[in-house]
């Protein structure tokens, strides 16, 4: 029976801890259709401090995406399984920029930029003005009382 020595150890310790770090980390890419549908603010982050909403009645915001163009608005859920919306919208336009993706505004009185820093089936995170805006998925079909029905 063989014993490894000090510095095979090491060197097989160092090849383990490489294949695990490339391993494990984090190559998902957006999928940047999964931002199309209803979001909720679960909380903003600024220099190191969260806030979490205490609102008593939900806003969420809406996205509509047809390829990398959509708009953005917001929508209240109703008693009744209906939600209230503004008539208003703002388009947006999604650019990749060196693999960050970011949304680009425009509405009649301004324009501003939103960075992804997270985006998947359950959770979103832009960036914009040093704050973090953490949202979580709402699915209207499976809350109580809620419907889809307030789309253009």
């Amino acid at each position: 029976m063989k014993f490894l020595s000090s510095k095979e150890i090491k060197k097989t310790a160092l090849v383990l801890l490489l294949f695990l770090f490339v391993g494990c980390g984090d190559h998902s890419k957006v999928i940047i259709e999964q931002l199309e549908g209803y979001w909720e603010i679960d909380s903003v982050e600024q220099k190191g401090e969260v806030f979490k909403s205490n609102q008593k009645t939900p806003l969420y915001d809406y996205y509509f995406l047809d390829k990398n163009k959509g708009f953005y608005k917001k929508v209240a859920p109703l008693l009744y399984g209906n939600f209230q919306t503004s008539e208003s919208s703002i388009a947006f336009e999604v650019r990749e920029e060196k693999g960050i993706f970011k949304l680009y505004f425009t509405s009649p009185w301004s324009s501003w930029q939103k960075t992804i820093q997270t985006l998947n089936a359950e959770q979103l995170v832009l960036f914009h003005q040093g704050r973090n805006f953490n949202y979580k998925r709402v699915n209207p079909k499976n809350a109580i009382n809620k419907n889809e029905s307030g789309e253009e």
